[in-house]
């Protein structure tokens, strides 16, 4: 038997959608529609970067002397945003540096895990190999980039762009079909998942003092730090055993395991805390245990949207709630949460009362009963028990020994269609030894300098859609944000989760765009600030 809903259950259903879809316009969740062009992420694909640099030793994908004392891997997928930035940016000077001075051998490694396309892309790559011009038609495949699997990397664009190499296009041609070099790409991809590389862009640094994983684009001066380090044998004379498994040979492929290519997300670093490598480790799931505990290791994961989930050593604070696959007309376009990524939360903190910053079906979903801290109007939205604390600007909670004090925001507090009006605010969280700044929804203010120092900042760099409303922070104004701010790190959010499903299917090829663009303007404006980009729903990074 066929169930269908009653008319009553299809009015209720399209009038609850109605509201939703209202109270998102009201609240200027459509006023992106109506406004300026996205931010421009990428070159156009027939603009070609300037050639890498070529000292005296190039070997297919390697360069440098083959007896190097060092060998620096380039774990990268040719469709990841951030491996071009690293390809345009850090690599011309690694290539100087310690290439072309004989320090140590570079070596480019696929970790084709992004689609079709980053595996043909990489076939394209050692199939220009085999013409000696593998460094020449990478940097014209990072220049190609149009977002992931949108045809930047068609095979007639790889032909094309062999043409534009100078190779031969036959021979080219002929390479591209070949099986054995597509299962070549897989391998390397399984023993890269084997050494641990789980992000792109992975440097892998591989020396007389041992091994080590640098994810994300990690500063020149924490890379030059680690090969100084590597480069010396380990105490006592033997050299550890490098992380991760053995180092693949600097020629040829490794040998497959039988593993495919899975997407994973990516991850970005600049210039992480001494020590710490970009590291990303597993999200730890808990909950607080009376008596005491040992001390634990203060994580981040960006959750998605304005969602972060903050593990500071014993206390879970999650940001934001947005939990669901749908809100009114909004779609994520990342993988679905489960309910253990936001296991175990002693505090949420809701900056302000709009739908995707206040979403009570999210909130209710939150196991046990954890301390909301919201603006006036919470209490009486979220219908809750006591255990919720409003605070105005200025304002401030102790939980724990971290006090929670509340921010002025640069944004309406209003939650359409009927109510409650109130304000918005950001969170500034000290334990007396780090300062987090939490911004929720906000514009540039000039009250931002009085939170410096900081030693994180949370900034939103976009919203959703195709262009950004008032009210908001674009990757250009969070940059500026930075300067005011004076983080010593700084992690983007609200950007790459949701996308309408009445502006058509071109989330893929715009969502990394708004991170791509903070990166770069903050290149020029704060270049002295660590840059943690993640991707929603990534795996967890350490703050210490």
């Amino acid at each position: 038997m066929t169930l269908r809903p009653s008319a009553s259950h299809l009015a209720a259903a399209l009038a609850g959608g109605l509201v939703v879809l209202v109270g998102l316009a009201a609240g200027g969740l459509l006023a992106p529609l109506r406004t300026g062009p996205p931010p421009t992420a990428t070159p156009s694909p027939t603009l070609p970067p300037s050639p890498s640099p070529s000292p005296a030793f190039v070997d297919g994908a390697s360069i440098g002397r083959p007896d190097a004392p060092l060998e620096i891997e380039i774990w990268a997928d040719f469709q990841c945003p951030f491996c071009r930035l690293l390809s345009h940016g850090i690599e011309p000077d690694l290539v100087r540096t310690y290439a072309a001075t004989g320090r140590a051998r570079i070596t480019f490694r696929d970790f084709a895990f992004l689609g079709q396309e980053s595996l043909d892309a990489a076939v394209a790559a050692r199939c220009a190999a085999r013409q000696d011009a593998f460094w020449r038609y990478h940097d014209l495949l990072f220049a190609s980039q149009q977002g992931e699997n949108q045809g930047a990397f068609r095979r007639e664009v790889l032909l094309s762009l062999a043409g534009f190499a100078g190779l031969d296009g036959p021979t080219f041609a002929a390479c591209l079909d070949e099986p054995a070099v597509a299962a070549a790409v897989a391998a390397e991809t399984a023993e890269g998942r084997r050494l641990g590389i789980d992000s792109t862009p992975t440097l892998r640094l591989v020396g007389p003092g041992g091994s080590e994983l640098l994810r994300g684009l990690v500063g020149f001066d924490v890379i030059g730090a680690t090969v100084e380090r590597l480069a010396r044998p380990a105490p006592g004379g033997a050299s550890p055993a490098p992380s991760g498994g053995s180092p693949a040979p600097s020629g040829g492929s490794p040998t497959p395991n039988g593993s495919s290519p899975t997407a994973t997300p990516d991850a970005l670093t600049r210039r992480p805390r001494p020590g710490s490598g970009g590291e990303l480790l597993a999200p730890r799931r808990h909950r607080r245990l009376s008596g005491t505990m040992p001390p634990m290791a203060s994580t981040l994961r960006y959750l998605g949207h304005g969602t972060v989930l903050l593990d500071l050593g014993g206390l879970r604070i999650l940001t934001d709630p947005l939990l669901r696959p749908r809100l009114g007309p909004l779609e994520r376009q990342v993988p679905p949460l489960r309910p253990t990524d936001h296991a175990g939360v002693d505090v949420v903190l809701v900056s302000h009362l709009h739908h995707d910053h206040c979403d009570r079906p999210s909130i209710a979903r939150l196991d046990g009963n954890p301390i909301v801290v919201g603006p006036p109007g919470t209490r009486r939205l979220l219908d809750r028990p006591p255990a919720v604390v409003e605070l105005e600007p200025g304002g401030s909670h102790r939980v724990d020994g971290w006090r929670i004090t509340a921010t002025p925001a640069a944004h309406s507090g209003f939650r359409p269609p009927l109510g409650p009006r109130s304000v918005a605010l950001g969170f500034l969280l000290d334990d007396g030894r780090r300062r987090i700044y939490v911004a929720g929804d906000t514009d540039l203010f000039p009250g931002m300098r009085a939170l410096a120092p900081l030693d994180l900042a949370l900034l939103p760099v976009w919203g959703w859609g195709p262009t950004l409303g008032p009210g908001h922070l674009d990757p250009v104004r969070a940059a500026r944000a930075l300067a005011l701010l004076h983080p010593r790190r700084a992690i983007p959010v609200h950007w790459g989760t949701y996308w309408p499903r009445l502006v058509g299917r071109l989330a893929h090829r715009r969502l990394a765009a708004p991170a791509v663009a903070f990166v770069s303007a903050a290149r020029e404006i704060a270049p002295q600030v660590e840059l943690t980009p993640l991707r929603p729903g990534s795996a967890a990074v350490r703050l210490d």
